[in-house]
C-alpha cells in the first residue's frame, strides 16, 4: 500500500511518516496467553491458540485498527540437538516460523514490515482474502518489492475467520525455504459449545537442508533431499512437549510451509477434521492427515487415556535428523509429543 524507501532507520515506516503512532493507542487487551487454550486475557469466549516454541506477535489497537510490526532479517536459530544444533535462517522478529499474528472477526489489521534482509522482499497473506493492493506479489499486485532497509504497510480487513499464514512472495523458492513464514489466525468472537475447545495448538511444518553448526540453510539441496524436518522450527528432540488432560478437547492447526507433502499421524486417538484452508469441513475421522504444500487443516481430538503420545509425519525419512534416528531408535525430526495426564 505505502512505502518509505528513504529513511532506513529500524521501524521508520510509512505509517510513522504519515503521523500514525506505532506505540500509542490502546494496549492490546486481547493479548494471547500461554497454555494452549487460556481465556484469561481474552475478551471473547474463544480459546487463544498457542504455537509451541514460537511467540505470539504483539499488537496494539491504533485508531480502531489492530497493528502488528514485522522485521524480516537473518539470524541463527536452534533447529535440533544433533548431529547439528543451529543454522543461519531467515525469519521475522528473530523466529522462524515468525511470531503468530492473532486478530478477531471483523477487525481491520495493519502490518508494518521492516526489511533488514540483504535483498528485496514482500509479505503475502495466504488465504486471508486481502484486497489486491495488500496481496504482496512483486510485479503483479505490488509494483516494487520492499528494498533492503525499507519498510511497507499492508492494511486490510480479512475476508473471514480461519487459519491462515503470512510469508514472503519475493524469490519464493529461496526466501520461503529459508524460513520467511508464519501463522496469521483470525479468530471468531464467539464459538458454539459444540465447536469450543479446551486447548488450541498451531504447528508450522518446515523442511531444511544444512551441513554443520551455524551454516546457512540451503533452499536448493542436492537432489531436493532436505535433511531436517521440523514443527515450529524444532525437531522433536529440541521441542517442547504439550501437556493436556484426559477428556479435554484439543484442536491442532497444521500449516505446511515446505515444498513437500507431510502425512501427519496422531498416535493413540482419532483425529476429526474440523476445517480446511479456513473453511468448515464435513466432519470426518482420520488417523493421518495429508498436508500438501500451502495447505491448512484444523483437526480435533479428545484423549481418553494418559501417556506420552506422539504426532509426527509418517514419511520415515522425515522423522530423522540428517538420516539419523534418536536415542534407542526413537523418532525425531517432524514430531511432537502430547503428554496426556489424568
Amino acid at each position: 500500500m505505502r512505502m518509505d524507501m528513504g529513511d532506513r532507520r529500524p521501524w521508520r515506516t510509512a505509517a510513522a511518516v504519515a503521523g500514525i503512532s506505532l506505540l500509542g493507542g490502546c494496549a492490546d487487551a486481547a493479548a494471547p496467553t500461554e497454555g494452549g487454550g487460556s481465556r484469561g486475557n481474552n475478551p471473547t469466549d474463544v480459546a487463544v491458540p498457542v504455537t509451541p516454541d514460537v511467540p505470539n506477535l504483539p499488537s496494539t489497537v491504533v485508531g480502531g485498527v489492530r497493528e502488528f510490526r514485522l522485521r524480516a532479517h537473518v539470524f541463527q536459530q536452534q533447529l535440533a540437538t544433533f548431529p547439528y544444533r543451529t543454522a543461519e535462517v531467515w525469519g521475522y522478529n528473530g523466529s522462524t516460523p515468525g511470531p503468530t499474528a492473532i486478530s478477531y472477526e471483523g477487525e481491520r489489521v495493519r502490518f508494518v514490515v521492516q526489511n533488514d534482509l540483504p535483498e528485496p522482499t514482500t509479505v503475502h497473506f495466504h488465504g486471508a482474502h486481502e484486497p489486491n493492493d495488500a496481496d504482496g506479489v512483486p510485479g503483479v499486485s505490488q509494483p516494487t518489492p520492499i528494498p533492503p532497509g525499507g519498510s511497507y504497510v499492508y492494511e486490510f480487513t480479512p475476508g473471514h475467520t480461519g487459519t491462515f499464514a503470512y510469508h514472503s512472495h519475493t524469490n519464493s523458492a529461496k526466501q520461503e525455504l529459508k524460513g520467511l513464514d508464519g501463522f496469521f489466525l483470525v479468530l471468531p468472537r464467539k464459538e458454539s459449545a459444540r465447536s469450543a475447545v479446551d486447548r488450541d495448538f498451531a504447528f508450522v511444518l518446515q523442511s531444511w537442508f544444512f551441513k554443520g553448526d551455524g551454516q546457512p540453510v540451503e533452499p536448493f539441496p542436492p537432489g531436493g533431499d532436505f535433511n531436517f524436518h521440523t514443527m515450529n522450527g524444532k525437531t522433536r528432540d529440541a521441542a517442547t512437549e504439550m501437556t493436556v488432560r484426559v477428556g479435554e478437547k484439543v484442536r491442532v492447526r497444521f500449516y505446511n510451509a515446505s515444498q513437500l507433502v507431510h502425512s501427519m499421524h496422531q498416535h493413540g486417538f482419532d483425529l476429526t477434521l474440523e476445517s480446511q484452508n479456513g473453511h468448515p469441513s464435513t466432519p470426518a475421522t482420520f488417523t493421518t492427515v495429508d498436508e500438501g504444500p500451502g495447505n491448512f487443516h484444523e483437526v480435533v481430538f479428545t484423549p481418553d487415556k494418559p501417556g506420552r503420545w506422539i504426532v509426527h509425519c509418517h514419511f520415515p525419512h522425515h522423522t530423522s535428523n540428517d538420516m539419523q534416528e534418536g536415542p534407542e531408535g526413537s523418532p525425531v525430526g517432524m514430531g511432537r509429543v502430547f503428554n496426556v495426564v489424568p
